[in-house]
């Protein structure tokens, strides 16, 4: 049998680490996601982690960086997807998506992340670059969902930014009390931004 080429095998190998500490911050959380238990999940030895990730930190915002991006062309994907996403109704097809993504277990571990570079900064260094990227992406599909209000409304980027750290502290407070279903002030927020973004009034048909 022909053997792998190196460079695919590294390749592999590195996507194969990468997936394993997403994983790990998924299930156990940052306190959990060791380089020992990623390598392990891996299925490489702790040797082998380290040639393609020298520091915890390397590790970590790799895990972020794919995370983020997932779930940037998840979302993408199920507004897409969703039979109720043409008219007015595309800001609550895309908030229902939204929500969908910040309750994430695996964006719930990046919140980890994100909370453990408040006093580490290495870690806020290797993370700055990727959540500047991340925002401009998250901008990008902004700006191709919602054309119009991109045009007409002058704060459009900061009022997409302002909602997505919205839910993102809505997701972190019903971390520890999980809900059936979207929290009530998801209603609110929609309210809210119907009314900055001009956009008509929507209700679910029964």
């Amino acid at each position: 049998m022909e053997q792998e080429p190196q460079q695919a095998r590294a390749v592999r190998t590195r996507q194969a680490v990468v997936d394993a500490a997403v994983a790990c911050l998924a299930g156990q959380g940052l306190a959990g996601s060791s380089t020992a238990a990623v390598a392990r999940t891996a299925g490489v030895s702790q040797g082998a982690l380290f040639r393609y990730f020298p520091t915890k930190v390397d590790l970590l915002a790799a895990a972020v960086q794919a995370v983020l991006a997932g779930l940037v062309a998840r979302f993408v994907d199920e507004v897409a997807a969703d039979p109720r996403r043409d008219g007015d109704d595309l800001l609550a097809v895309g908030l229902r998506a939204l929500w969908a993504v910040f309750t994430d277990p695996a964006l719930y571990g990046v919140y980890e992340v994100f909370l453990a570079a408040r006093t580490d900064p290495a870690l806020q260094q290797a993370l700055d670059p990727i959540l500047a990227a991340h925002a401009d992406a998250e901008l990008a599909v902004a700006r191709r969902l919602f054309p119009v209000a991109a045009q007409q409304v002058a704060d459009f980027d900061a009022v997409v930014i302002g909602l997505l750290t919205t839910l993102q502290g809505a997701a972190i407070g019903v971390a520890a009390r999980p809900a059936d279903g979207p929290p009530i002030e998801l209603g609110f927020i929609e309210t809210l931004i119907r009314s900055v973004l001009g956009l008509p009034a929507w209700s679910e048909d029964p």
